[in-house]
């Protein structure tokens, strides 16, 4: 291991070894990390520089501290991010039109993609997730959780992983958008329509088709939101 530099403080550059080492495999996910005395003698400092680094990589996701048995490396990176991206849109006032601008520039990529790769498992995962919604019209929040996980879906039929994790940050703010649209629109059952053709597409691979049809689905649901005069502020506390 290289020997801590003095100009940078001994708690970060504990952190910047141990998430490097995570990250390229030497620690893998549910792997417990040695203790605080082995890293101790490993780097060189005092137990509280070592807890204080451990303390960093847990608020980063990277770790989960379990009392009486250790320090778990964990992957929560997309958890992480969702509060992150939270806390940064309620605190800078975020508008609905940037938020719907991101699901444009998101969903209709992702929607192109899954076109493109779907695979006969995705397609059935995306099928059943229909199938449910349709038996969940009456339950509100079996429709919206089902409603979520297919836009999910599709952005992990996309097989990137990056734009699947922007949707999934996004989780509490599209759950809030959909139950607010359950408000306006109450025959969910129309919506599903878009639902559906947008699968249809999918497995047909018409990627044209699956973008346009994404396209129709995103502005009614800007229209409903306009109507509804909905917030990001109240969509989180829907």
């Amino acid at each position: 291991m290289q020997p801590l530099r003095s100009n940078v403080k001994l708690s970060e550059q504990v952190q910047k070894v141990l998430i490097d080492k995570i990250e390229n495999g030497q620690y893998a996910v549910n792997e417990f990390l040695p203790s605080e005395a082995e890293l101790c003698d490993s780097f060189g400092v005092s137990r509280a520089t070592i807890r204080e680094a451990l303390r960093g990589l847990e608020s980063r996701g990277f770790v989960e501290l379990q009392h009486g048995k250790g320090v778990r490396v964990t992957n929560k990176s997309v958890q992480v991010v969702m509060e992150s991206l939270r806390s940064m849109i309620v605190r800078c006032d975020i508008s609905m039109d940037e938020l719907l601008q991101v699901r444009r520039i998101v969903e209709l990529e992702t929607v192109r993609l899954a076109a493109e790769n779907a695979t006969d498992r995705e397609l059935m995962a995306l099928e059943d997730t229909l199938r449910v919604m349709y038996d969940s019209i009456s339950s509100d929040e079996n429709y919206i959780q089902n409603d979520f996980l297919f836009h999910v879906l599709i952005a992990k039929t996309s097989g990137n992983r990056i734009l699947e994790s922007i949707l999934l940050a996004l989780e509490p703010l599209l759950k809030g958008c959909i139950q607010t649209t359950l408000h306006v629109d109450i025959r969910p059952e129309v919506s599903m329509n878009y639902h559906q053709k947008i699968f249809d597409c999918v497995r047909s691979k018409d990627v044209a088709g699956a973008v346009q049809n994404m396209k129709e689905h995103l502005n009614a649901t800007e229209k409903m939101l306009s109507v509804n005069g909905a917030t990001l502020h109240n969509s989180f506390n829907t």
